[in-house]
């Protein structure tokens, strides 16, 4: 019997969680798995759907309305695991409790070096746990996570969409009124455990108003409705520096379509985030062979976290910042060289998936 997945997770709904998700359903489904989606975890935002690409949205609502049965299926829960049975917020009960299904699989991932409390009990419940990346597989281990039940499985990526040939020659480039020569772009969820302030931090105190670069913020809001545009400046004068002499910060805290978002990688010379795990470690030394990590002092606490689980980067990323600068000369150079390291979206299936060893 070949058996179906029903994938819950936040398919219509802004977040890293909907992106990586909308991507592995339909890269699998493409590959002839029967695939039903669920939305879970997080609510539906219009302004996502209504962006999405019309062939894929026109997928996404058939799988959704798919009549794949749990008795004949793998339950995948794909989310922060607060949503999981029992939850801690209302959403869709995953895994089910009634007709739970064959096999229960948890996706989920933290940018932290710990998992927060109560999270490992969640995770052993299932029978396999996917998360990202190795470091996020030692994360998971010492979090008290059943180290058999761990597979890393990369995320992935619509390489239809992000086809460097294809963005080249047709994609436009996203309007920024407040560009300058050299355009870093970081896209982040603005809460504290993102590390928004130290990449502020690191770029005030690396460049200043005279300097042709600017940073394009794409953000939105975690149980946060104030003006994003307005906390740049209230770092600044926290930290004492002139707001006169700052270099250019652009906040873009509104949804942009899928293939604006092509635009606007596009459109900037250099991706940059704080993030801990994010950080390659094996890149670093490429920019800079005598680079030597500096710890960062931990951050404010989260009120929706644990505080001991906020991340602890070991990079200032202002070390980073200048060496990427000086290589604006030569950056269609290290695009190209980039290239063949991109992820394939149909391969990214269950049976890719490296289980780690006990």
């Amino acid at each position: 019997m070949n058996l179906g997945l029903i994938w819950y997770a936040p398919f219509f709904s802004q977040s890293g969680y909907g992106t990586e998700a909308r991507d592995f359903a339909l890269g699998v489904s493409a590959q002839g798995v029967k695939v039903k989606i669920v939305q879970h975890g997080d609510g539906m935002s219009r302004e996502l759907v209504n962006g999405l690409p019309q062939i894929a949205r026109d997928r996404l609502f058939k799988l959704h309305r798919s009549n794949l049965g749990n008795d004949e299926s793998i339950i995948v829960c794909h989310s922060e695991p607060g949503a999981w049975y029992p939850s801690r917020w209302p959403t869709a009960e995953c895994p089910p409790q009634k007709d739970r299904g064959r096999f229960h699989i948890g996706r989920t991932m933290f940018e932290t070096d710990r998992i927060p409390e109560g999270w490992s009990t969640r995770l052993n419940q299932m029978d396999e746990v996917w998360v990202p990346s190795a470091w996020a597989v030692e994360v998971f281990t010492r979090g008290g996570v059943v180290p058999s039940k761990i597979f890393r499985v990369p995320e992935a990526v619509d390489v239809n969409l992000f086809d460097p040939n294809k963005v080249i020659k047709k994609s436009k480039n996203f309007k920024l009124p407040k560009r300058r020569k050299f355009a870093f772009l970081s896209i982040f969820k603005w809460e504290e455990r993102k590390g928004w302030k130290i990449l502020l931090e690191a770029f005030f105190r690396e460049f200043g108003v005279e300097d042709e670069v600017s940073l394009h913020l794409l953000t939105h809001g975690y149980h946060d409705n104030s003006d994003k545009n307005k906390k740049p400046l209230e770092l600044a004068e926290a930290l004492g520096l002139d707001p006169n002499g700052l270099p250019t910060v652009d906040v873009i805290d509104f949804h942009i379509s899928d293939e604006d978002l092509v635009g606007l990688y596009k459109s900037c010379d250099a991706f940059v985030l704080p993030s801990r795990p994010n950080l390659n470690p094996n890149l670093n030394p490429n920019l800079n062979p005598n680079l030597n990590p500096t710890p960062h002092p931990t951050l404010n606490p989260n009120p929706y976290h644990d505080p001991n689980s906020n991340p602890h980067p070991t990079l200032y990323p202002n070390l980073l910042l200048k060496p990427l600068y000086s290589l604006a000369g030569v950056k269609a150079g290290v695009g190209l060289m980039w290239r063949p390291c991109r992820w394939l979206y149909q391969s990214s299936r269950p049976t890719g998936a490296e289980p780690l060893s006990s």
